[in-house]
């Protein structure tokens, strides 16, 4: 008789605190917040990546940081076929959603092939593959930063309101939210929902972030750049 096996973060829901900031955050924060639980362990893998979200009034602050064995490689046409971090978010999740709708929104995110010297992070909005149409963001609707070791980098990413479609943010709400990390060496890293299932295409399989009252506002160390790539 053949056995099934179904990914332990499959059978339950996943809903994370997510710590709220004062104002706007200088880039540099991460160091100060916790990350995410590595959900991953749920199911025997040993992860490779850990990110880190809080949030105020007027948007999102993201940064993850991956481990790495071997030298970055970023691939500018398809990013998602090297290194590259995927942040999806969902500002008004429900129950049954099996296709993005137009609350769902997808930002790639590089640690280089941006500026002249193709040395900068890229931070683009992505549209889904099945999902409405949407209006893209401005490059001011967004920032990032990315601090590069021997063992691997820091991609962090402010995402404003105006990128989220000017989507009301409050303490008590949950949204939902998934990241996918591509790396060149070692594959795909997902945050609630199984690798094995179409994570992109799929709102309700994501997790969900609940947008705290208490206030986490640490001292930062240098101002956002704006978007480049």
């Amino acid at each position: 008789m053949s056995a099934y096996r179904f990914p332990n973060r499959a059978m339950i829901e996943i809903v994370a605190p997510c710590a709220k900031l004062a104002e706007e955050p200088e880039m540099g924060l991460f160091a100060a917040l916790e990350p995410l639980p590595a959900l991953g362990e749920l199911d025997g893998d040993e992860p490779a990546a850990a990110v880190r979200v809080a949030w105020w009034e007027g948007g999102l602050y993201v940064a993850a940081t991956v481990v790495k064995n071997g030298p970055i490689a970023v691939n500018r046409h398809e990013p998602l076929r090297n290194d590259c971090v995927a942040i999806l978010i969902n500002t008004q999740p429900g129950p049954d959603q099996r296709r993005p709708t137009r609350s769902c929104w997808q930002f790639l995110a590089l640690p280089r092939g941006g500026g002249n010297d193709r040395m900068a992070p890229i931070l683009r909005h992505e549209p889904f593959r099945y999902g409405p149409p949407q209006r893209k963001p401005d490059d001011a609707d967004m920032a990032i930063a990315s601090t590069e070791k021997e063992d691997g980098y820091t991609l962090e990413m402010i995402l404003r309101r105006s990128a989220l479609g000017d989507a009301e943010l409050s303490a008590g709400l949950e949204i939902g939210f998934e990241y996918v990390v591509h790396d060149s060496q070692w594959g795909q890293e997902t945050w609630a929902s199984p690798a094995s299932v179409p994570v992109f295409d799929v709102p309700e399989l994501w997790g969900r972030l609940e947008l705290s009252e208490g206030q986490a506002d640490p001292p930062s160390k240098r101002k956002a750049s704006r978007r480049k790539g």
